[in-house]
């Protein structure tokens, strides 16, 4: 952590420091559509910025993201399929934030 900013991931195997940890997972359904899963450990909200990359494109695309509760998980939802996600600019919040979904 730096301030209220999160950065110097690392892929874990097992996880050592539940604290301060962040799981993400993209799983497409049956039907082809595309969820992803973010699993926020830390004991503040966060909030990040997100891209994505569907199949029929070659660049990535501003997605919009909600804010992730502390101890919850949030949940982001495509009816088609993703080749790929881009999070970053991980930050923290305060109780008092916003906590409006943005792009």
């Amino acid at each position: 952590m730096e301030g209220d900013r999160l950065g110097n991931f690392k892929l874990v195997t097992s996880n050592e420091h539940p604290e301060k940890a962040i799981s993400a997972k993209l799983k497409q359904q049956e039907d082809g559509s595309m969820w992803l899963v973010l699993r926020n450990l830390f004991q503040r909200h966060f909030k990040v910025r997100m891209g994505m990359m569907p199949f029929d494109h070659e660049n990535r695309l501003k997605t919009s993201i909600c804010p992730v509760r502390a101890g919850l998980l949030g949940i982001e939802r495509w009816p088609h399929p993703i080749f790929q996600v881009w999070l970053g600019d991980f930050r923290l919040l305060d109780d008092s934030s916003n906590m409006t979904c943005t792009e």
